[in-house]
């Protein structure tokens, strides 16, 4: 059998011996196995171990840079495919879920990622060291693969071809600090909430601490959500991400800030994203909660720095045309005219509005007056955020605000446009848990989807999480006005679940089974083939009033029409 290797940690590695203090006292907690010589089952056991010391090795790069110990945070990713196979190794490396959580950080964070952050990726023979801050890659391993990684984190080929490789012959890494293990399941321990008087303002707080750093997430009223560091009064304090719903006739706009805060004030620059997307719109400069002025950052977060050009310089310039303009007159959100010569006088109307996010028209109204016609997805995706917000208003009103926050729903645009992210501002709420240390099952109770099956059929799925010795079954309950057999749901509900733990990056630990996880609920039937929307919003009105969803009542399930009515044209 090949003797062992030994530890080797080459100075070009610095954060081995310097940044992370390890010293040669420490012993060598694994190696890399010889693949060689080991079973298969034996060599997936070494490598298992491996991984986990490398997560334990990645929190503790982390928690030292929270705690100004080092400048850096030095992640670590094992795979060994590289070796033997780059090109697959190299693709799949996209979907490994510390990478994707650091993906999501250079989303939110470009200028801490690209300025702090070093890949390191290791193989049982090879070692290759990604300098995002000075665009190096250290390698053992010479392939013109290597640069693939990086489309992970920057589309811009001209930014990507800016990096130099350098090989060189020895860089292993396989001296770890030794560090007690712990099963991974208890490492994600159930987060418990508390409800807190801040700023006399009744506040739910969620306390986080899933990198051996402090955060909080904290829901306020008047629609206020924030993730961060708090001080000892519970209020904002620190770093931290502020996001706001602002309601303007029923439709909501969108504020996510982030930035410093002190003793629950935004002070500095504030980074303002747009509420469309994870993208920089611009900066805030605000002094005690106070907004001071508006400044253009560029696209790491910086102040843009003004280019004074000499004027000799602007002589030498050849001069331009300007480029004939285009006049496009709107009115009432349609255009009037689009030819450029001459402006038409007479606008077209339109009886075209918006409310709670959705289009509407005065077929609309025909369709809501009548009981012979289908509900359509803009006026139940509009009844869906009606009582989120109806919801949220109630919330800190009860006695009991942690109790009666129990029920999110996921509206009918995220399962028929699957292929988009979900990572729209109109679900702030799982924008928050994505990647933070804590699931939207640690918030609410209940996770309400919508689903319009074949453009022909509405009905609920509500989704629960049951712990069962080390993992999470997720329950899939059918509230269907239409009842079959569990089998005919299993599609609907394997999508709904590659969906939720791809997108909310839910973990290793979250199991479907289809035979004993699809729960076909006794509701109320239709007896007619045009009410199953109005089924579907009757299911909901009963869960957000808590009331028994089971509850057979065709009454009520004939006024859901005339109350979406009231909500949208009364």
């Amino acid at each position: 059998m090949q003797q062992l290797r030994q530890p080797i940690v080459n100075k070009t590695l610095n954060i081995a011996c310097e940044q992370l203090q390890i010293r040669s006292n420490y012993q060598v907690i694994f190696h890399y196995p010889n693949i060689n010589t080991q079973k298969d089952n034996q060599c997936v056991d070494e490598y298992q171990e491996i991984i986990n010391l490398t997560h334990q090795f990645n929190k503790l790069s982390e928690k030292l840079f929270w705690g100004n110990q080092s400048d850096t945070i030095d992640i670590i990713i094992f795979n060994q495919q590289i070796d033997d196979n780059p090109k697959q190794a190299f693709k799949m490396l996209g979907v490994n879920h510390v990478i994707s959580y650091y993906h999501n950080v250079k989303l939110l964070f470009p200028q801490y990622f690209f300025n702090h952050i070093k890949m390191v990726l290791i193989s049982p023979k090879n070692n290759i060291i990604y300098d995002f801050k000075n665009k190096k890659i250290i390698s053992t391993f010479n392939s013109p693969y290597i640069k693939n990684f990086l489309s992970i984190f920057i589309k811009e080929q001209n930014i990507k071809d800016q990096f130099e490789v350098e090989n060189v012959n020895d860089l292993f890494l396989n001296q770890f600090v030794k560090i007690s293990k712990k099963k991974q399941f208890q490492n994600q321990k159930h987060q418990t909430s508390v409800c807190k008087i801040v700023d006399d303002k009744q506040t739910i707080i969620w306390p986080i601490d899933n990198k051996g750093i402090n955060y909080y997430l904290c829901f306020e009223p008047n629609f206020i959500i924030y993730y961060g560091q708090l001080n000892e009064n519970y209020q904002k304090h620190g770093r931290g991400i502020f996001f706001q719903t602002i309601w303007n006739d029923c439709n909501p706009n969108y504020t996510i800030l982030q930035g410093n805060f002190q003793n629950g004030k935004k002070n500095g620059i504030m980074l303002k994203f747009s509420s469309r997307s994870q993208n920089l719109f611009q900066g805030h400069e605000y002094k005690d909660d106070e907004f001071i002025k508006q400044v253009d950052l560029d696209d790491n977060g910086k102040i843009k720095v003004v280019e004074i050009v000499k004027p000799n310089e602007i002589q030498d310039k050849p001069t331009q045309t300007a480029p004939k303009r285009r006049i496009i007159i709107m009115e009432e959100g349609v255009i009037i005219n689009t030819n450029t010569q001459q402006v038409q006088s007479k606008a077209i109307k339109s009886d075209i509005f918006v409310k709670y996010n959705q289009q509407f028209n005065s077929n609309d109204e025909k369709i809501l007056s009548s009981s012979r016609y289908w509900l359509n997805s803009s006026m139940i995706d509009g009844y869906v955020l009606a009582l989120q917000k109806q919801q949220m208003e109630q919330v800190f009103k009860s006695d009991d605000p942690i109790k009666n926050l129990n029920t999110f729903v996921i509206d009918s645009t995220y399962f028929t446009s699957a292929a988009i992210d979900y990572k729209l501002v109109t679900s702030l709420r799982s924008l928050c848990y994505e990647f933070k240390g804590i699931t939207i099952f640690d918030v609410y109770q209940n996770i309400a989807v919508v689903v319009n099956q074949k453009n022909s059929h509405w009905f609920l799925v509500l989704v629960k999480r049951e712990q069962q010795q080390e993992l999470y079954q997720m329950k899939f309950h059918i509230l269907d006005s239409m009842s079959g057999y569990p089998k005919k749901y299993y599609d609907t509900c394997q999508k709904i679940f590659d969906l939720m733990t791809f997108h909310l990056e839910l973990g290793d630990n979250y199991r479907f089974d289809y035979q004993n996880n699809i729960i076909v609920e006794d509701v109320q039937q239709q007896n007619d083939g045009s009410s199953c929307g109005d089924h579907t919003c009757y299911f909901l009105y009963q869960i957000f009033n808590g009331k028994n969803y089971k509850e057979k009542n065709r009454q009520q399930v004939g006024e859901m029409r005339g109350m979406i009515y009231k909500l949208i044209f009364g």
